[in-house]
């Protein structure tokens, strides 16, 4: 863009020959893919808590631009539309976009960034602190396993495997910085629903509910329809969650009538009143008639006349 500013040119033929002259490579996978890395780019300097301006100008990106990327759409000759992310880095990109929106406040600040303070203050020894991720790093590093190093912090060896497992960064190297910040990030709430943030997950969940499938049912199909597709996999309880949310509004008629039962607010279990089985209350059997005194009871019979009562 340097360049077509300084010929006054467009910017596709200097990129055309740029790339006959090696200086730079095509994505293979296609224009939107390399569109996607470069979000990519620039949403990991923003997950790090660098301000928009700073990101976008070490990006080589519009601080316009920036904000379009921030709220996750891309500007056409019709207006601005939800960006659709393709190529090899569709999950990170996706994974980036649900952790930005707890860099940046939700509320009437268009940039509020986490101060360093709230990432290393401690609120509870339930969580491990930055001393023992740093600890965690060494130990991993000198080749200790899973268990000795469980062993070392006095944590349960699950906290430690689900700690390496989660908390590394994009390339899988474990740091202990980045692990912590990613960590206290995570637990911001409200998050994002999947559902929401994948706007292809969306519709074709939506496809489903039209179609009169249970939420178990397209939990189930869009494992087999999209393997190994983990931004298509989400739970029934989210989209039960995210169906019932939706009957709240404006849409509460259309999905009343493409669930099953015709709900439009859940039920919870514990709230449902007991059906009686009787009419009449119960007779506890200590409270019933002395067993000795049955044998003298003669039931009539069929014809008003009374016979003797035997026992088997």
């Amino acid at each position: 863009m340097d360049i077509a500013r300084q010929l006054s040119m467009g910017s596709s033929p200097v990129y055309r020959i740029g790339i006959e002259l090696g200086l730079w490579k095509r994505n293979p996978h296609g224009r939107k893919a390399a569109a996607t890395t470069g979000r990519c780019s620039y949403l990991q300097l923003r997950a790090n808590a660098l301000g928009r301006k700073d990101a976008a100008l070490a990006c080589g990106i519009h601080p316009r631009n920036a904000a379009d990327i921030d709220k996750g759409v891309i500007k056409v000759s019709t207006g601005r539309v939800p960006f659709v992310p393709a190529g090899p880095d569709v999950a990170l990109h996706n994974r980036l976009m649900q952790v930005i929106e707890y860099v940046d406040g939700r509320q009437a600040v268009p940039v509020q960034v986490i101060p360093q303070q709230r990432i290393d203050r401690r609120i509870s020894s339930r969580y491990l602190s930055v001393e023992e991720r740093e600890l965690i790093f060494d130990l991993d590093r000198q080749g200790k396993g899973v268990r000795e190093i469980a062993r070392r912090l006095q944590r349960s060896a699950g906290t430690i495997s689900k700690e390496l497992k989660r908390n590394r960064d994009e390339f899988g190297v474990y740091l202990p910085t980045h692990a912590h910040r990613k960590s206290v990030l995570r637990r911001f709430r409200p998050k994002r629903r999947k559902i929401d943030a994948n706007p292809r997950l969306r519709t074709v969940v939506w496809a489903m509910v039209k179609d009169r499938y249970s939420p178990e049912q397209i939990s189930g199909r869009l494992r087999s329809c999209y393997p190994g597709d983990e931004t298509m996999y989400v739970c029934p309880e989210t989209i039960y969650q995210s169906l019932y949310f939706q009957a709240k509004g404006e849409l509460k008629k259309e999905v009343t009538a493409a669930l099953r039962r015709g709900h439009a607010q859940r039920r919870p279990r514990g709230t449902r009143s007991a059906r009686k089985r009787f009419v009449d209350p119960m007779v506890m059997i200590s409270d019933g008639p002395d067993p000795q005194m049955v044998d003298t009871l003669k039931p009539a019979s069929r014809w008003g006349s009374e016979v003797p009562f035997h026992h088997a």
